[in-house]
């Protein structure tokens, strides 16, 4: 068990039993904590670290919250965004603030570095918090996300053997720091034996051309597709229409990296991130913040939970994948 896994551990279990005795006695009723997310709360991402939070936090303070939408919203609107982010939470004078996700922390990271009497906790951070300008602040801290691309893939060459794999991400913030850090900025690199390309676009008709192909590829990784547009119109195109057509065109066996691209008419499955989990470990750091002195409170951030195995019973068999082949550990969907 790593370090930080055991200090979410040890926190979870003391702060859940005995922490909400203190916040109640030092917080009057009323109190909030403010969620600013990078998204739009129908993003499946966006609900199940909601879902985490709550889980923890609804007893204790009222949840309010603000979608920034920068998924769907145009660049040149993001200043604007972020202001109007801003004003909600002076109006709001929450005790705590989660940021969720890149564009929330960088947008307002700096905003909350010169507010010191309001503790942030981040989550969902692909990128260097550093970047930000919010490391060495008492009252800032939170938990980074890292999709599990490699690990992924490796762990699934023990189901079927890859030898030559296509990982398909849109054309966002994420998918872009994920280029920089894991693929250091190539579009090919060698994981164990498999020969990876990955592809960031943002044209739903490129999607559609590269994961319909017969050849070369022996399976292919679904990343992020939230940002894809019709080229034609310019519009944006759901998600969720994205990652059904290529579940259903794909000729390859389809796997994910997180949890929500998994089910029928979707990914067969993968070594997955959750965001409940996301969620979860944000409102356990944000329950010891507000509990001690911002002099007192110098955790610097800390990686959310590993993956788990997920899986779809009707996309397992459909690509005739035998469930013994996966183990006991996975979780089933559908």
């Amino acid at each position: 068990m790593s370090f930080h896994h055991l200090m979410f551990q040890v926190i979870l279990g003391t702060v859940i039993s005995f922490g909400w005795v203190i916040a109640q006695a030092q917080q009057p009723g009323g109190k909030s904590v403010l969620i600013i997310d990078s998204y739009h709360l129908g993003h499946p991402w966006v609900k199940s670290y909601h879902q985490g939070i709550t889980g923890i936090l609804n007893e204790h303070y009222s949840i309010k919250s603000f979608q920034m939408d920068t998924k769907r919203r145009k660049a040149e609107e993001f200043d604007q965004i972020a202001q109007e982010a801003w004003s909600k939470y002076q109006e709001t004078k929450p005790l705590a603030v989660i940021l969720g996700d890149d564009n929330a922390l960088r947008l307002l990271g700096p905003k909350f570095v010169k507010e010191k009497n309001v503790q942030v906790v981040f989550l969902g951070i692909n990128n260097n918090p550093r970047v930000y300008g919010v490391l060495g602040q008492n009252h800032i801290s939170g938990i980074l996300e890292r999709p599990l691309i490699k690990r992924s893939i490796l762990l699934m060459n023990k189901l079927l053997p890859i030898n030559r794999a296509l990982v398909v991400f849109d054309d966002s913030v994420t998918s872009k720091v994920v280029l920089k850090e894991i693929f250091n900025n190539q579009e090919n690199i060698k994981i164990g034996k498999t020969v990876v390309d990955i592809i960031l676009t943002n044209d739903f008709a490129e999607w559609q051309s590269v994961t319909s192909k017969e050849k070369p590829y022996d399976a292919i990784f679904m990343g992020l597709y939230h940002t894809v547009k019709d080229s034609t119109t310019g519009k944006h195109v759901d998600a969720n229409t994205v990652l059904e057509w290529v579940s259903k065109n794909t000729k390859k066996p389809l796997f994910a990296f997180w949890n929500f691209s998994v089910g029928t008419n979707k990914a067969m499955g993968g070594y997955v991130l959750h965001g409940e989990e996301q969620g979860k470990s944000a409102a356990v750091m944000l329950l010891e913040m507000v509990n001690k002195k911002p002099a007192d409170y110098n955790m610097l951030p800390v990686t959310g939970e590993t993956g788990r195995y997920m899986f779809s019973r009707s996309e397992t068999k459909r690509w005739n994948l035998k469930p013994d082949k996966i183990g006991d550990n996975a979780i089933w969907v559908d």
